[in-house]
């Protein structure tokens, strides 16, 4: 459906760097596919990127490090230009919330709520 293995090492960096921007030091399971067969376990992960059409991207939250939860759908066609804003309000809430993972944090959040802080910069 789009882009996935080639894009990848840049679409980790700009994570990592909005991480770093906002001093953010623990690290999230990600992964990243270009289609829906589900080929590199996105749905396990506490923050995925699914291919959903050329440069849109489902948006998978909530897995957990050791494997044993699956994730949510949260958006079904986020632009990959978009990436930055749409994951900015998520990281911003979840730092007050360091103590869990990424993934928990999700969890322990009202689906509405994540789904306003997603749509916060749209």
């Amino acid at each position: 459906m789009t882009e996935a293995e080639r894009i990848l090492p840049d679409v980790l960096k700009r994570i990592e760097n909005l991480l770093l921007d906002l001093k953010i030091q623990k690290t999230i399971l990600f992964r990243m596919t270009g289609c829906p067969n589900g080929c590199t376990r996105p749905y396990m992960a506490e923050l995925a990127l699914v291919g959903s059409g050329q440069n849109k991207y489902q948006l998978w939250l909530g897995g957990s490090k050791n494997l044993q939860r699956l994730a949510k759908p949260f958006l079904q066609r986020m632009e990959l230009n978009d990436l930055e804003k749409t994951l900015q309000p998520l990281f911003d809430n979840w730092k007050s919330n360091l103590d869990l993972d990424f993934g928990d944090f999700i969890n322990t959040q009202d689906e509405n709520y994540i789904l306003n802080l997603l749509n916060e910069n749209q």
